[in-house]
């Protein structure tokens, strides 16, 4: 059986719709993931900006003058120099480190 001259052309209409439907799906894919990335990237942003501010709080919490007030709070008060031991380290072993 021989194909026809309208055949071909029928044959080669679909072959046209295939390729541009398979290109449209791609083309429509990567939009979606131009946006999920995008959304992505603000997301972090946005947890960037909440470890910030918990970092922030952080050393807030950790500085000098809020422990000294959390001292002061629960009664404590700085060593005097009578109160204060150093220890003396032990020398190094030279022996042993050879």
């Amino acid at each position: 059986m021989q194909i026809r001259g309208r055949h071909w052309l029928v044959l080669w209409l679909f072959a046209f719709l295939a390729v541009a439907a398979i290109i449209l799906s791609r083309g429509t894919r990567s939009y979606q993931l131009a946006r999920e990335l995008d959304n992505a990237r603000s997301d972090r942003e946005a947890l960037e900006a909440v470890a910030a501010d918990l970092q922030r709080g952080i050393n807030e919490a950790a500085g000098r003058a809020a422990i000294g007030r959390a001292a002061e709070r629960l009664g404590l008060r700085p060593a005097t120099g009578a109160e204060i031991t150093f220890l003396p380290l032990p020398a190094p072993d030279t022996a042993r480190s050879r």
